[in-house]
């Protein structure tokens, strides 16, 4: 389950004299980080935004679809404002070094995959797809539009804030706000501020909007246990309502974001690449003579992929490294290849969306993730490998559970 929530918790003494010299009060803004972040490990803003959302979901879909409306409109407009005043504010001589050469590109790559959770929310369209009116035209348009909608935002203000201010003055904690102080624009800065804190609790009710609708679908499946399938007398999922709500706000209130950055962007790399594979697998076939052709072949596939980009993240001399990018490189062009002559299914009289270009585009979006991935550090990747393995233990024993018990068929 993807759940975030960052509330100020990775402050210092630096960040306090730095609203000081702002001209924010030393007990107001001594009181606004207490109520954020009270420290033994406790995130009280956490618990209380997510507690929160829970409840507005345990209320129902159409008052959590009004609120959400609502706030994404107000969102929306924060960004826009944000990216524009803070375009209108680029220097060129920000850009300069327009790579900086302490992080380089490895850097950008790493930087990259640190913020891919910046891009979860188009994927809630997906688990939200059975409530949706004519989901076979409906749902894939939402999907590109709401992703084209999300990039243009993304690389305006993020392109803002690289202009706006140099890089060494960005803050990790607050980067706009402190962005437009730095300019002098101190109201700008505080209607940022205070948007950003008003609108954040919308992620949170996005999260948790859509995770009782994909694990209702995985128990169909009997991949989950029935517990999560199961409906009030309103046909709300209050049990796996209530059961993923109690694991996010844990994890909200006591695990520091920090932590929990790195682990949710290669969590999400990993699903995109399990996506793009499934597309694959629906679309493509193994010859007749030859089964599990196509299995081996993206298994192989998705091998060489980890092996390049664990070789090219450890690999510091550039010619080695280039014979082997170049040899990795060919490989993976020869097993994709071998992948695109399997037979695919008949895409005549097909009345939903149909992804282009398959079996290229998914290879070409599964090799992408594995790169990124394998940019996270060892102790990351060990985390998500041994979480992969839980998740498989568990998917094993319910579906021994299940052997006994007659299917759950959907309504």
């Amino acid at each position: 389950m993807v759940v975030y929530l960052k509330l100020f918790d990775n402050h210092d003494d630096d960040d306090v004299e730095k609203h000081l010299n702002y001209g924010i009060s030393s007990s107001y803004y001594q009181l606004f980080i207490f109520a954020l972040a009270p420290g033994h490990g406790l995130n009280f803003a956490a618990f209380l935004v997510s507690t929160g959302a829970v409840l507005l979901l345990l209320a129902g879909v159409k008052e959590s679809k009004y609120v959400t409306n609502i706030v994404s409109s107000i969102k929306t407009m924060l960004i826009l404002f944000i990216a524009a005043l803070s375009l209108a504010l680029m220097k060129k001589d920000n850009f300069i070094p327009y790579i900086p050469p302490e992080f380089g590109t490895a850097g950008i790559i790493r930087g990259a995959t640190s913020s891919f959770f910046g891009y979860v929310g188009f994927d809630e369209i997906c688990c939200l797809s059975g409530e949706a009116i004519n989901p076979k035209q409906n749902v894939p348009r939402s999907i590109i539009i709401t992703l084209l909608i999300v990039t243009t935002l993304y690389v305006s203000a993020s392109l803002g804030l690289s202009g706006m201010v140099p890089y060494q003055e960005i803050s990790e904690a607050s980067a706009f706000p402190d962005g437009f102080r730095y300019r002098g624009y101190n109201i700008a800065a505080d209607i940022t501020a205070i948007g950003e804190l008003a609108v954040l609790p919308l992620c949170v009710l996005v999260t948790i909007m859509a995770q009782p609708r994909l694990t209702y679908t995985m128990a169909l499946d009997g991949i989950l246990p029935t517990l999560f399938a199961e409906l009030d007398e309103k046909n709300n999922l209050f049990k796996g309502t209530i059961l993923s709500g109690i694991v996010m706000i844990i994890i909200a209130t006591v695990v520091p974001f920090i932590h929990l950055d790195d682990i949710i962007s290669s969590g999400i790399l990993i699903a995109f690449t399990l996506t793009n594979t499934s597309v694959i697998l629906v679309r493509c076939s193994s010859p007749k003579d030859r089964p599990y052709t196509l299995e081996r072949l993206l298994i192989a596939f998705h091998l060489l992929s980890i092996v390049s980009g664990l070789l090219i993240k450890e690999i510091t001399i550039n010619a080695i490294r280039g014979l082997t990018l170049l040899s990795c490189i060919v490989s993976i062009i020869i097993v994709g290849n071998w992948i695109r002559k399997c037979p695919q299914v008949d895409e005549t009289n097909v009345e939903f969306y149909l992804t282009p270009a398959v079996p290229i585009l998914p290879l070409c979006g599964c090799f992408v993730n594995i790169l990124l991935i394998t940019r996270m550090e060892f102790g990351v990747l060990g985390f998500l490998g041994g979480y992969i393995g839980l998740a498989l233990l568990g998917h094993y024993c319910t579906q021994k559970s299940n052997r006994t018990q007659q299917p759950l068929a959907m309504d």
